[in-house]
């Protein structure tokens, strides 16, 4: 690890609190979003890539898919890096990241025919759908986004 990068890093914030690492100091505009300090040493180099993608989720302007979408929200933005952090040790492949139209974000991972969606609602809520198989699926919203670890870990641990 490059000397420069800091022991841990803070998500979501004010700017008194932050202490990123030069790559991954968030922009002006992500700069409200960080919340709470997580160690870097214990998360994965997937999980920061991952931030990476949130942060240039967060970014887009309203209207970014031409049809009047929504800004990604904050609450959304704090809910996906809770859920990446998360299930971080699961060993779960690097998911897809994608914006939804509504402000919110969609986290998706595939292990072999097994899949599971995440969408983090606007309002941090959070909507899940996993599926193992045949007649074994799994669906459901959780308030909390660390909830969905367990259920997502199926795809690995099943």
């Amino acid at each position: 690890m490059p000397p420069e990068l800091a022991t841990d890093i803070s998500w979501f914030g004010s700017s008194r609190r932050r202490r990123a690492t030069r790559e991954l100091q968030p922009s002006p505009e992500v700069d409200s979003l960080w919340v709470g300090t997580t160690p870097m040493m214990s998360v994965s180099v997937q999980f920061l890539s991952c931030v990476r993608r949130i942060q240039e989720l967060a970014q887009l302007p309203e209207g970014w898919n031409s049809y009047g979408s929504k800004r990604i929200q904050p609450a959304a933005v704090e809910g996906a890096v809770r859920v990446l952090r998360a299930t971080d040790s699961e060993r779960l492949p690097v998911p897809h990241l994608a914006p939804v139209a509504d402000g919110g974000i969609q986290i998706e991972w595939t292990v072999g025919e097994r899949s599971a969606e995440v969408e983090v609602r606007p309002t941090g809520t959070v909507e899940y759908l996993v599926d193992l198989g045949p007649d074994r699926t799994s669906e459901g919203v959780s308030p909390r986004p660390e909830d969905v670890c367990t259920v997502v870990g199926l795809l690995v641990h099943s």
